[in-house]
C-alpha cells in the first residue's frame, strides 16, 4: 500500500479542487476505472450511474456550494466529466441500487466534547484491490482544519477540528 499526502493552503474551493485533480490525476482515473468495474458487477448501467451521480451533484450544490465547486475543480484538473467524479463521491448511493445492494461502505461517527468544537468522522470500507491511499489537508473558509483521506483521493475521511 502506498500513502500519498497533499496539503493545501488554497482557500478557493474550485482552485483547490483543480490542483488536487491535476496532482492526483492518475490515481483518480484509476479509482474511476475500479468503480466502473464495481458498478458493472452490480449490474448498474452507465445511464443509471450517471443519473444518480448528477442528482447527487445537484444536491451537493444546494447543500454545500463550496464542496460542489471543489468537486468540479477536481473533475477539471483530472480531465474527467463532472458526473464521473461525482459518481465516486455518490458510490454508496449508487451501489445500493445494484445487484450487490448488501455491500456496506459507510461508517460515520461524531464526537461532541464539552466546551470544544465537534469532530466528525466518515470513512468508507475499502475495496481490497485498491492499494493507493491519499490524505488531503486544507483549512476551510471557517478556519477549520479539514483532513480527507481515502482510497486514491476520492473516498475521503473528513475530520474538522
Amino acid at each position: 500500500m502506498s500513502i500519498n499526502f497533499h496539503h493545501s493552503d488554497e482557500r478557493d474551493p474550485m482552485t483547490r479542487g483543480r490542483i488536487i485533480g491535476e496532482r492526483w490525476r492518475e490515481a483518480i482515473h484509476g479509482t474511476a476505472k475500479d468503480y466502473d468495474w464495481l458498478f458493472e458487477a452490480a449490474e448498474l448501467d452507465r445511464h443509471t450511474v450517471r443519473t444518480i451521480a448528477e442528482q447527487g451533484c445537484e444536491l451537493l450544490h444546494g447543500w454545500a456550494p463550496e464542496l460542489a465547486g471543489e468537486l468540479a475543480g477536481v473533475a477539471r484538473g483530472a480531465g474527467l466529466e463532472l458526473w464521473r467524479v461525482a459518481a465516486l463521491n455518490c458510490r454508496t448511493e449508487i451501489l445500493v441500487r445494484g445487484r450487490i445492494a448488501g455491500l456496506k461502505e459507510c461508517t460515520a461517527a461524531a464526537w461532541l466534547p464539552p466546551g470544544e468544537p465537534p469532530r466528525a468522522l466518515q470513512t468508507w470500507d475499502r475495496i481490497p484491490s485498491i492499494s493507493n491511499f491519499t490524505v488531503l489537508r486544507h483549512t476551510s473558509p471557517e478556519e477549520l482544519t479539514v483532513t480527507w483521506d481515502g482510497e486514491r483521493a476520492d473516498g475521503w475521511l473528513e475530520v474538522a477540528v
